[in-house]
């Protein structure tokens, strides 16, 4: 409600970070409550949940191109990319809103999910949307690009949060638990062939879960309870200890890899007031740098 989103830039090379470079360029606030960015070629697709709409930016400038705004009731929350085609979950409401990424046209607004979507993925010409219900939603949403209509819905855990493909193709869907009934996390996957769950995965200390990054090597870096876990996403398996980060102070909020050197960058978001920031590790879970953002960094992607 204060629309002070702001666009942090680090550029691991030099060490260097520039912060808030949307308002920097662009002479006007990048709106309110940005919850994610997507980048497709040339352009970055940052949606703004408060301000329902979707900023577009030159990737080379940071210059602002284009604002997609939503219907009313729409509060865009993460987004995946089908050819031309971006789908985005609305956490507010009960449907996902479908725009052409090269004309940045609404192409449908209204393709009906569960409540409170939040996370969402795509692979072989399916989407798949997690119904969190604020932790008490219970399945995905399975939609067919081609045609933009729903496939099927698949039962899971308590409260699915998010997604990604692994690197052997299967979808993995997060379950954070629900807060009201007080049920920990749970990792389900699906094979996107049949949609089939194959195998789902319990985490011994009975804690609730967040966001989530998948590697090309074949890991998953899970955000926790003040700690990041680490999977073996070849033999769906958490790895014994995990990937531990944080502290009694820290309040753990988003998690990415860079395929490029394997780093893991987590980001602290500290409290809803302060400036947040991020710290890199290796995958051998040493400490390598850090760098300061904007107020809960909520979303941190890679562009080469």
């Amino acid at each position: 409600g204060r629309g002070n989103s702001s666009l942090t830039l680090y550029i691991p090379d030099s060490n260097k970070v520039y912060q808030d470079i949307f308002s920097a360029v662009n002479g006007r606030s990048l709106g309110d409550a940005g919850s994610d960015m997507v980048i497709s070629g040339s352009q970055a697709f940052i949606l703004m949940r408060g301000t329902n709409k979707i900023e577009v930016i030159r990737t080379t400038d940071n210059r602002a191109i284009q604002g997609i705004s939503l219907r009313p009731g729409g509060s865009p929350y993460c987004m995946a990319n089908v050819g031309s085609k971006g789908y985005v979950t609305n956490l507010s409401s009960s449907f996902v809103t479908v725009i052409d990424i090269n004309t940045f046209n609404i192409l449908r607004d209204s393709i009906n999910v569960g409540a409170n979507s939040q996370g969402i993925a795509a692979i072989g010409g399916k989407v798949y949307v997690c119904n969190s219900g604020f932790g008490d939603g219970r399945t995905v949403t399975v939609i067919e690009s081609a045609i933009d209509r729903v496939l099927r819905t698949v039962q899971v855990g308590d409260g699915p949060s998010f997604a990604r493909i692994t690197s052997d193709g299967k979808v993995w869907v997060v379950c954070s638990g629900s807060y009201t009934k007080e049920t920990p996390g749970k990792i389900f996957v699906i094979e996107p062939a049949t949609d089939a769950i194959i195998d789902s995965i319990s985490i011994p200390t009975k804690e609730h879960l967040g966001k989530i990054s998948v590697s090309a090597d074949g890991f998953a870096y899970v955000v926790g309870e003040n700690r990041i876990l680490k999977f073996n996403t070849r033999i769906d398996q958490l790895i014994t200890g995990g990937f531990v980060v944080g502290s009694l102070i820290s309040s753990l909020y988003s998690v990415a890899v860079d395929d490029y050197n394997g780093d893991i960058y987590v980001a602290d978001a500290k409290d809803s007031f302060q400036k947040g920031e991020v710290k890199i590790y290796g995958s051998d879970g040493v400490l390598k740098g850090r760098f300061d953002t904007g107020i809960l960094p909520g979303a941190i992607v890679f562009k080469r």
